[in-house]
């Protein structure tokens, strides 16, 4: 039995008028079908009976698998789309019943749990009389699963059916043997079979098949299977609400691949697998085996070790183990240098102690790791979350090197685990990770959700969705017309003709107007390129409201009261009158590196919710969060003129169908030239490009950045030699200027690759001298460049390139061994470059008397500007002018003044942006790059290097303190030591940090002076503000 070409036509068709009701589609509109949908019921009923029914047959463990049941079984997916599919063409009830039943059926049945539980929860009832004897009864229940048994309710009319299901139950809370629920199968099977119809025999053998699969994949079969761990030990966690009742596909092929039992490994699982769940359930056996006491989390961004802090929080309350987040600071503070004692000291050791998990950035980590390097020793299991990011340019390198310390520094049974959601050379990575320790392990056949991918096009009246086939991307699957209708908004006072809405000379309007018409329906994110993009179509969609367009706002369909107060915090940073502020009040939510840190985890928390439908993003949507979204609709394929990464694309499709949601998740392409002009001289690359990064079976390999220092020469102009460079970089900067005067070009590549260099080098000088940090006489040079080989880099490298990246290495070393013996205990502290602590280190001599006078943080910003702006790095310092406006909007921003109120200091000042061609007027995106990128980062570590010379150079404490807490508020741009602890303490919003100190001294709370208890002592004052603030916010496990 087999779907066929024909079958799959009848399917195609299907899926074709599902959509149409799917997208609401006026029914005199719908495509008149070649065939009918229903031709295919029989075929597709008949697979899943005859998989059934081998299934019932099958051993629960174990077995040989026979060609035919493989065979079957692969068709599953397609049955129970075409199920899924048929029940939203369906009219009558009693079918819709009875087609997300066989639907679930399906999914299950073909290891996609999520789907059978988006079908089945729409089962809210037991008897629908679908059979005679209620046949359908149990299995519901069995297919539902999460529901308690009401024993005292006839599930169906005959009890020996019912019995399948109750030893179920008393299998799951350990009161039943397997014996006694296959019994009991056997004694339901031989009734129905003597006395039931076609349909009742059909429902026992898929009924028999679900127990059978369940009990395989419980948890109180896995667990001690996969861990070893008697089951005794996992009675308590078994016990909790929210431990996972059964295992999913992702994580059985963990545990058989030993990683439960403490082997390392590089580990591929597609977004929405049960990652979490997974990473969970590796903790507590690592805990319980006694493999490790303390687990750290390595995340790549502050919003995912939020998220996974605040996961695993919930899941181990109550349990001897606490849930350690780091503060995303380049310091070490009171409450880190606690942490780290206990760490160290022997009452960790004692075995009734509490068990720990770190979540930190991997900057976190390397800062701690420079302070106190024998943490490492400490970590009993590491992982590496979102773990590919060793290609990610300057992160990149600090990423490769702190990993490459780790795996260095961790004692030999330590666990490694890297976990990605898409990486080509698994294999490279884990033989470099961990040698012959561990398993590469690919789990992208574990496919939660479903996903299909659609061409937006429009020629003639109307537009049109194309959908491509699953298995053939380039071929068209079927069509969803009249999707694109033109909206007439009339014309505003001088204007000489109607406008429309889209338009599809104005590109973004198509995005947009997808966008508001898929809200309605379900979950939407548009992606763009470029935060100028996510810009853009916002503009376009207020305009249009402004206009009077006649389409239901997002807001609609959204949370209108977490939405207002979404909108208020836009207002307290950016005023009423900006794109952000103005969009939110349409239900539309932008989100890029543009939004405020607290905005953007309160919109993520909204979308994560269901309390907004639209999102308009860049890639930071695809940085980890968990979001449910139904609609992905992609504008552009190509990120501030590079094409996106296919293993980002991957990571933002995995957006699209969350498990458990949906069924199926829609990734639309909006650009219409890309469908229209696929045959073109000229679209036909681009579209070959969009079809490679749809291919699920092939992804990017994970590249080193640091593997750029040995890249060969940029321009042909010139013989690049990296080893001169580093001896000499001004030097042979200025040869290089001297020689290219004449070929602009050549000279700026080369330029180019020289500032790229020169910070790779600058890295890895850092690295050096935080090694030297500890041992300051040891003087082995080779000891230094042998640290080359340690690296991805090197293990990725050619033979040519591996000499090369040695010598670069020796050459490094020998300028990081010329530093004099007492500067590197805090040269090794600080996050730079010799160069660029030498600079520091004779300014802060110079400048000594001035420094001392400074008794504020905002003096001491006033004496360091020079240094800041000569140290300078970030493009948006040199673009903003005149330069004497960016010292008054420095000292506003660690004062606390809003985004707004800056932008109006600039705009007093009549600055203005250069660029190559042309000056501009300063935005409030200018304004957020000059605060969160060039301030918050770039001068933050300027001023924590000078800090750590003052400390050590200067007999001065109290300058020291100065400048740290200096530091502090560069980081977060607040001035008030209250402020900043509420910060730290997880309300990562200035504004809400603001409002919370205001709101406790006008109750007469002193917060100059203040105890940590102090939220917790008086949680009615907090409770009043948070009321007015986004619903994230009042979620927050403080650490206090």
């Amino acid at each position: 039995m087999k779907l066929e070409y024909n079958s799959k036509r009848v399917l195609a068709l299907t899926k074709s008028k599902a959509k149409q009701y799917e997208f609401k589609l006026e029914e005199q509109h719908h495509t008149n079908l070649e065939g009918n949908p229903h031709n295919l019921l029989i075929l597709s009923v008949g697979i899943l009976g005859e998989l059934a029914s081998m299934e019932r047959r099958r051993p629960i463990f174990g077995g040989d698998v026979e060609d035919e049941y493989a065979n079957l079984k692969t068709q599953l997916v397609l049955i129970a789309q075409y199920f899924d599919a048929l029940d939203q063409v369906a009219l009558n009830e009693e079918k819709s019943v009875y087609l997300r039943l066989v639907g679930a059926a399906s999914y299950y049945l073909a290891d996609m749990p999520g789907s059978a539980s988006v079908l089945s929860k729409d089962l809210t009832h037991i008897r629908y009389g679908l059979t005679p004897n209620n046949i359908e009864g149990p299995l519901i229940w069995m297919l539902r699963a999460s529901s308690a048994l009401d024993r005292g309710m006839s599930y169906s009319d005959v009890d020996k059916v019912n019995q399948v299901i109750f030893f179920f139950a008393k299998f799951l809370a350990g009161n039943a043997t397997i014996d006694e629920i296959q019994l009991a199968c056997t004694a339901a099977e031989t009734y129905v079979y003597e006395y039931g119809d076609d349909r009742e025999l059909f429902f026992i053998d898929i009924l028999i098949a679900v127990t059978k699969r369940r009990i395989a994949n419980s948890s109180r079969i896995c667990l001690p299977q996969f861990t070893d761990i008697p089951i005794e030990q996992w009675l308590p966690v078994l016990s909790q609400p929210s431990f996972i009742r059964e295992f999913w596909p992702a994580q059985k092929l963990l545990g058989e691949k030993g990683i439960l039992r403490g082997t390392s490994a590089v580990v591929q699982m597609p977004t929405s697998a049960g990652k979490t769940k997974s990473t969970e359930i590796l903790i507590r056996s690592s805990f319980l085996s006694g493999r490790a006491r303390l687990a750290v989390i390595i995340a790549p961004f502050r919003a995912l070790c939020r998220e996974i802090s605040d996961a695993f929080k919930t899941a181990f309350r109550g349990e001897n183990v606490s849930v350690n987040e780091l503060a995303d600071t380049p310091q070490v503070d009171d409450r880190d240098l606690e942490f780290i004692k206990f760490l160290m000291g022997d009452k960790f050791r004692d075995p009734k102690t509490r068990k720990t998990i770190m979540v930190s950035t991997p900057e976190k980590m390397v800062y701690l790791l420079r302070h106190n390097p024998e943490l490492a020793g400490r970590i009993g299991l590491l992982i590496f979350d979102e773990g590919h990011q060793f290609d990610t340019g300057l992160r990149g390198v600090t990423y490769e090197l702190l990993v490459g310390t780790l795996r260095s520094a961790v004692a030999n049974d330590t666990q490694i685990v890297l976990i990605s959601a898409v990486l080509g050379n698994a294999n490279s990575i884990g033989e470099w990770l961990y040698g012959e320790r561990g398993v590469e392990i690919q789990g992208a056949h574990c496919l939660p959700t479903m996903r299909s991918v659609a061409f937006a096009s429009w020629e003639g009246e109307h537009g049109q969705l194309n959908y491509v086939d699953d298995e053939s991307v380039a071929e068209r699957d079927f069509v969803v017309p009249k999707i694109i209708s033109q909206i007439n908004v009339g014309r505003n006072k001088g204007e000489k003709v109607d406008r429309f809405f889209p338009n599809r000379k104005d590109p973004p309007t198509v995005p947009a107007y997808l966008g508001l018409r898929f809200s309605q329906l379900g979950a939407v994110a548009i992606f763009c390129g470029t935060k100028t993009s996510v810009n853009a179509i916002c503009d376009r969609i207020i305009e249009y409201y402004e206009r009077g367009l006649a389409l239901e706002a997002p807001l609609t369909q959204s949370n209108s009261n977490e939405i207002s107060k979404l909108a208020s915090l836009s207002r307290l940073h950016f005023g009423s009158e900006d794109t952000v502020t103005r969009a939110i009040d349409f239900g539309v939510l932008p989100h890029s590196k543009a939004i405020p840190n607290g905005l953007r985890v309160s919109i993520e928390w909204a979308m994560s919710n269901g309390s907004a439908r639209l999102v308009v993003c860049t890639s930071t949507l695809s940085q980890g969060v968990n979001l449910p979204i139904k609609y992905l609709i992609v504008t552009s394929i190509w990120q501030a003129g590079e094409e996106i990464k296919r293993r980002d694309f991957h990571n933002l499709m995995g957006r699209a169908g969350r498990s458990g949601y949906h069924t199926e998740g829609s990734v639309i392409f909006s650009d219409l030239e890309l469908f229209e002009k696929r045959y073109d001289r000229k679209g036909k690359w681009k579209w070959q490009q969009t079809l490679k990064l749809l291919d699920m079976s092939e992804a990017d390999e994970c590249v080193s950045s640091l593997k750029d220092l040995v890249g060969p020469g940029r321009s042909i102009e010139w013989n690049w030699d990296v080893l001169e460079f580093i001896r000499d970089p001004d030097g042979y900067r200025n040869y290089v200027i001297e020689n290219l005067e004449e070929k602009p070009a050549a000279l700026k590549a080369m330029l180019g690759q020289m500032q790229e260099v020169e910070a790779i080098v600058q890295k890895i000088e850092s690295f050096m001298l935080s090694v030297l940090k500890d041992n300051p006489n040891f003087r082995d040079v080779n000891y230094f460049s042998q640290l080359a080989t340690e690296t991805l880099a090197y293990h990725l490298a050619s033979e040519v390139e591996k000499t090369l990246l040695e010598k670069s290495f020796y050459a490094i070393a020998l300028h990081v061994l010329s530093v004099d013996v007492g500067k590197v205990a805090y040269y090794g502290k600080a996050l730079l470059g010799i160069r660029q602590l030498k600079i520091i280190e004779a300014w802060a001599e110079e400048k000594h008397f001035e420094l001392t006078l400074c008794a504020k943080p905002g003096e001491a910003l006033q004496v360091c500007w020079p240094l800041l702006t000569q140290l300078a790095v970030s493009d948006i310092i040199f673009k903003l002018k005149p330069e004497e406006s960016l010292l008054p909007a420095a000292i506003g921003w660690i004062d606390g003044l809003s985004y707004e109120s800056l932008l109006g200091k600039f705009t007093a000042q009549k600055s203005y942006i250069v660029t190559p061609k042309s000056t501009r007027v300063v935005k409030m995106s200018h304004v957020v790059d000059f605060t969160d990128g060039a301030l918050a980062y770039d001068a933050m570590l300027i001023i924590g290097a000078l800090a750590d010379i003052v400390e050590n150079t200067f007999d001065n404490d109290d300058l020291t303190k100065v400048l740290r807490t200096l530091q502090q508020c560069l980081k977060i741009g607040l001035s008030k030591d209250f402020e900043r602890w509420l910060f730290s303490e997880g309300f990562v919003d200035r504004e809400l940090c603001k409002a919370i100190r205001k709101a406790y001294e006008a109750v007469g709370t002193k917060t100059e002076v203040f105890d940590y208890k102090i939220l917790r002592d008086n949680p009615a004052v907090l409770e009043e503000v948070l009321e007015g603030f986004p619903d994230y916010f009042s979620n927050i496990n403080f650490r206090s």
